[in-house]
């Protein structure tokens, strides 16, 4: 007999992954590594393997004319689309830095298209070259964008080990020294004695759960920061619960009462709107009536 797969729950998930918090593109850095590497690789590829009839140019000065014109022109709008990113990307999640690398592919596609035709069709945009352009590119850009993301996976994992080491130092040594309310502070044990560490009720901004692990979102100097620790939810529920500001508000997430900014939806879903944090927060069914009574204070 086959057993049918649980496809609400898988759905569920996958949403849930589609909106977890992810700030690959906060990071400028990556942004302009993005627009250089991109660039650079298609202009590589371009006059290695040349597609799109390049192959029929004999002369090299013109060769390097049309191949210079599809790097300073992917370049130029690739730069016009990330300096905009800072005004209409709001929320940095999985999602979001999904859909935004995708659309550069199709930028670069197209404006790959408009050249060609421009060059060897006298401008007559044929919607079968577009097709094909868009397909190529995103062949050829794919290589280079997964690196980066691999790249940049790597060193945030270290500098976030590195941040726990560091943590520990500077937790013990704020420890140690004299704090007269217990309650001021959130204790987030671990698993492992090393990631253990202390912040301020009013820095904690969310915590997050996935699998045998817990993510904690906190601002600290103007920026978000967050810390990826083996622990779980219903302990760092266990272990401050004297502290009114923890509300779990949902299975997967515990949120600080006092930087919650607003609540939007009704009693078929609510979702929570933090102070100095774009994401929000889903709510769980159950607790729908004490969010209401929140909302109406």
């Amino acid at each position: 007999m086959i057993k049918r797969l649980p496809i609400r729950r898988t759905m569920k998930s996958f949403f849930k992954f589609f909106w977890t918090p992810y700030g690959l593109l906060k990071d400028k850095s990556f942004r302009w590594w993005i627009v250089v590497g991109c660039s650079l690789f298609c202009s590589l590829f371009l006059w290695v393997f040349e597609p799109y009839g390049l192959y029929l140019i004999d002369d090299l000065y013109e060769k390097i004319f049309v191949v210079g014109l599809y790097a300073i022109g992917s370049f130029m709008v690739l730069s016009l689309y990330y300096i905009l990113q800072s005004f209409c990307l709001k929320v940095y999640t999985i999602g979001s830095t999904v859909l935004w690398i995708a659309l550069s592919f199709l930028l670069i596609g197209a404006v790959s298209a408009f050249i060609h035709e421009s060059l060897f069709n006298e401008g007559h945009l044929r919607w079968q070259v577009f097709a094909y352009f868009q397909w190529i590119i995103f062949t050829i850009s794919i290589i280079p964008i997964s690196i980066s993301v691999l790249v940049y996976h790597n060193i945030t994992l270290r500098k976030r080990l590195k941040d726990s080491a560091d943590g520990k130092k500077m937790n013990l040594d704020g420890v140690s020294m004299e704090i007269d309310n217990s309650k001021s502070i959130v204790v987030v044990n671990s698993e492992n004695r090393n990631e253990r560490f202390v912040l301020p009720v009013g820095d904690l901004l969310y915590i997050t759960s996935s699998d045998n692990y817990i993510d904690v979102y906190f601002g600290k100097d103007g920026f978000i920061n967050h810390r990826l620790i083996r622990y779980s939810l219903s302990g760092v529920e266990s272990d401050n619960r004297e502290i009114k500001e923890i509300f779990r508000c949902h299975k997967s997430y515990i949120v600080n009462r006092k930087k919650i900014e607003s609540v939007f939806g009704n009693t078929a879903g609510y979702r929570i709107k933090l102070l100095e944090c774009d994401f929000l927060v889903p709510v769980s069914r159950k607790l729908n009536k004490e969010v209401s009574e929140f909302i109406s204070l």
